[in-house]
């Protein structure tokens, strides 16, 4: 059976990290495998994996490369990790869960601080800007899922707006109809698409909050470096929700990145 593999560290923000990594196991119909890196000879802390029938292993070395090295495994779906970094500072998630997103090929997800107590996971906000090609397959399968609400948020800039004629409500419902159609065929008849224009950066974290999103969900190449990818580095540092990173093909002439068309966007 596939595994969640949640990395916690005693800290407060470890009860939050864990009920996330059960929501994400049980949506994935996974178990969850929890660690704790010990750095050095440190002796290992008390730490209660609190409501948990699911043992907890302490392993040691360095925190990054042994998680990197644990998520490699097969059995492991997706890993779920603490964001310890300060709101607007250099590095928003922490350099831990940085090297993570840049060397674990598989959905990382990201825990804020700010998550709430008995995080429950049932609606995922998709931002999409650029061509979606590919890039929204990973997005199909969640679509899919009947556990999940799915809000696709298209985000739009002045020179890419639909023309519409005098009916704006209705056509810009069409048009998203069509659009979801077109990218997400088969999705549940819940599976909404909001459109929004301006700076995709604000209108993530505003649109998060907007529809009540348990859940982030953002594909990232990764070829693109964190820092030359402006959405996810707005979405780590403000979005009140986890965030979870999708891994997507490199960039080709048949395959655009739908969040990191342009990494200067």
């Amino acid at each position: 059976m596939s595994t969640v593999l949640v990395g916690i560290d005693g800290s407060p923000t470890s009860r939050a990290v864990l009920d996330v990594a059960r929501e994400v196991a049980r949506v994935l119909d996974a178990d969850v495998d929890v660690v704790h890196v010990i750095e050095g000879d440190t002796p290992p802390p008390e730490i209660e994996v609190l409501g948990a029938l699911t043992p907890l292993r302490s392993l040691r070395g360095d925190v990054s490369s042994v998680l990197i090295a644990e998520a490699s495994s097969e059995r492991v779906a997706a890993i779920v990790v603490g964001s310890c970094g300060a709101v607007g500072g250099p590095t928003p998630a922490g350099h831990v869960s940085l090297d993570v997103i840049g060397n674990v090929p598989k959905p990382v997800v990201v825990v804020p601080p700010t998550t709430r107590p008995d995080y429950e996971l049932h609606t995922v906000l998709v931002p999409i800007q650029g061509k979606p090609a590919r890039a929204l397959e990973g997005i199909v399968r969640l679509a899919a899922n009947p556990e999940l609400h799915v809000v696709l948020l298209r985000l739009l800039d002045e020179s890419s707006i639909p023309a519409f004629e005098d009916q704006p409500y209705y056509d810009v419902q069409a048009w998203a109809d069509e659009f979801l159609a077109r990218w997400v065929p088969g999705a549940p008849s819940d599976t909404a698409v909001e459109v929004r224009i301006g700076d995709p950066q604000d209108l993530v974290v505003s649109v998060t909050e907007e529809v009540c999103a348990d859940l982030v969900a953002i594909g990232r190449r990764r070829d693109v470096p964190t820092a030359a990818a402006p959405i996810v580095l707005a979405a780590l540092d403000r979005s009140p929700v986890p965030v979870v990173l999708f891994p997507l093909a490199h960039r080709s002439r048949d395959v655009v990145a739908s969040h990191d068309v342009d990494p200067v966007a």
